[in-house]
């Protein structure tokens, strides 16, 4: 019997055992079905150690995973792998088998504190907000999910064999999309279609500025603009970037702090200027998001790379009747983020799988280097997304 085929037989007894166990309180079941689901996680034990015996009852945390944790202070953190225990699914969440895990700027301000409104699970917390994985157990009040479905989404620690993951936010993985492609998306491509669509309310014909255009949000944003019939898209990125964006359709690459950056603007759309801008630099674009936008342009304030704090003409502000946006996921209500998922999923699922939307993958580390996958991110010298494999079977 193969691994796969073993693991597909595996979860059917587990959904067999749960409807049993609860329709007449065989609690004994519940522990053999804790048993089964701890044989098909990314053991911590050596090769050729004794299983757990099915006799035994296990509960939260009988079975420990592969999981990394964030260790020391803001001032000198570090990621260490090593055992935590297996969480549980919630009555509203699925607990999934983590396949691959999406690299996100997010990441790097957990790591050190920066990250504020992130619920902290334990005195040694588990990063990542990125997923691709399998459903290995559905909550009690869960609907429309099974054991084994493809499942992508934003849990609040993704960097471990298993992760919880709240149903309302989980996205159904397209059959054509592999493990390390489906994890590449759910932040880039949420965060984009918030900052355009909801946000900017970006209408067929619209120019488009997107600074800091090779990153996945900014790749994303440019594909859904292309997808809904923009106009002139431009965007800012180092120049030795500038070749791998035209495949996306960036149509005006521009270096930061060029000064002929506005000007250039100004000539591909026929004096109109902007009328959207997703802006993941913040202070070191400000002015050019200024000079750059037309009349009643929407400037989506999504990161601040470039710095927080920003010179804003006001007087300009109010001739253009220019709308400043800000947008972030960290103060918005579970309620909030998961209407933004569902509404981001109809939208964009069909072209997920069709290839109409796809982002590069810059590139993929083993689950046993995700603290080098953290370092790659910091170079900044990357287009697209840094993906880690899950832990392995």
């Amino acid at each position: 019997m193969t691994s796969n085929t073993r693991r597909r037989f595996m979860s059917t007894v587990v959904i067999l055992i749960s409807r049993i166990s609860l329709s007449r309180k065989m609690r004994w079941l519940r522990g053999l079905q804790l048993s089964i689901l701890g044989s098909l996680e990314c053991s911590t034990q050596p090769i050729g150690a004794p299983n757990v015996p099915e006799t035994r009852r296990p509960h939260h945390g009988d079975f420990p995973m592969k999981a990394w944790t964030i260790r020391g202070d803001a001032a000198s953190p570090e990621l260490v792998l090593g055992e935590s225990p297996r969480p549980e699914a919630g009555p509203k969440e699925l607990l999934v088998r983590v396949r691959a895990i999406g690299v996100n700027r997010a990441d790097l301000a957990r790591r050190t504190g920066h990250y504020e409104q992130l619920q902290r699970l334990s005195d040694a917390p588990i990063p990542g907000l990125e997923l691709a994985g399998e459903v290995a157990a559905v909550g009690a009040n869960v609907t429309g999910w099974r054991v084994g479905d493809r499942v992508m989404g934003l849990p609040p620690a993704a960097y471990a064999a298993f992760a919880r993951l709240p149903a309302d936010m989980a996205i159904r993985v397209p059959s054509s999309l592999s493990w390390e492609q489906a994890a590449a998306l759910p932040m880039a491509y949420l965060t984009a279609h918030n900052a355009l669509v909801t946000e900017g309310r970006f209408a067929r014909g619209d120019h488009l500025l997107v600074h800091g255009v090779s990153s996945g949000v900014g790749l994303a944003t440019v594909q859904i603009a292309r997808l809904l019939g923009a106009g002139v898209i431009a965007g800012t990125a180092s120049p030795q970037k500038h070749a791998a964006l035209a495949p996306y359709g960036v149509d005006v690459p521009l270096a930061h702090g060029d000064a002929q950056a506005a000007e250039r603007i100004g000539i591909a759309t026929g004096q109109h200027g902007v009328d959207v801008i997703v802006d993941m630099a913040g202070a070191s674009a400000a002015q050019l998001s200024q000079q750059a936008a037309g009349l009643r342009a929407r400037w989506v304030q999504v990161g601040r790379l470039g710095g927080a704090k920003a010179d804003i003409d006001l007087d300009l502000l109010a001739r253009k009747r220019l709308s400043l946006i800000g947008v972030t996921f960290r103060t918005r209500s579970v309620e909030e983020i998961a209407a933004l998922v569902q509404a981001a999923a109809h939208d964009l699922t069909e072209a997920w799988g069709s290839g109409q939307l796809s982002m590069p993958i810059a590139k993929v580390f083993p689950f046993e280097q995700a603290d080098a996958a953290q370092a790659f991110m910091r170079q900044n010298a990357h287009v697209g997304k840094i993906v880690i494999e899950g832990c392995p079977d």
